[in-house]
């Protein structure tokens, strides 16, 4: 939940735009200049996404 879009924090008076951050990841990943992401892998990377798809938790995202 959020109280405010990246447009009203780029309003006058505000002047916090993370602007450069959606048209940079909305570039082709060989053409990012500012920005490159990396996967950061370690042996127990998956853990946390085989818990949560082999036990009964709470679903976020699905309708009741």
């Amino acid at each position: 939940m959020f109280a405010a879009t990246r447009f009203d924090a780029a309003e006058p008076g505000v002047d916090f735009s993370d602007a450069m951050i959606y048209e940079e990841l909305a570039r082709p990943y060989s053409q990012r200049q500012y920005m490159k992401v990396e996967r950061a892998r370690t042996d127990n990377s998956l853990d946390a996404f085989d818990y949560y798809k082999n036990n009964e938790v709470e679903r976020y995202g699905e309708a009741p």
